[in-house]
């Protein structure tokens, strides 16, 4: 039988690395970018390419926009329609609706934008 693992450190013995965690973790970013984006090849390779690329770029923001728009619209004709009255207490209002938060056109767009163009 093997023993149990020893515990994780605590964070204070951890913050003398920080520093030196941020470092290492830019440097792996860059590195990941410069590999990422090295094609290795001819530049008129790379441009005979382009069209397609930002074809398939362009549909995959515009399902994820519309995804996530098309969510929030559900979400707030749930909400008004569980507001409106007779107000039904308990079941499928509270389960949809109960302790969302209310999500404004602009958040949407916001979150969007975060989670397709990334940091």
């Amino acid at each position: 039988l093997s023993s149990p693992p020893p515990p994780p450190p605590s964070p204070a013995a951890l913050a003398p690395l920080t520093a030196a965690a941020e470092k290492l973790g830019t440097l792996a970013l860059y590195l990941f970018f410069a590999t990422a984006g090295w094609v290795g090849g001819d530049f008129s390779t790379i441009l005979g390419g382009a069209p397609l690329l930002l074809a398939f770029l362009l549909l995959l923001y515009l399902v994820h926009l519309s995804v996530v728009l098309g969510l929030g619209a559900l979400l707030r004709a749930a909400r008004r329609a569980c507001a409106a009255p007779p107000k039904a207490e308990g079941g499928v209002c509270d389960a949809l609706v109960g302790g969302a938060p209310e999500l404004p056109l602009s958040l949407l767009l916001t979150a969007s934008n975060a989670n397709i163009g990334g940091p």
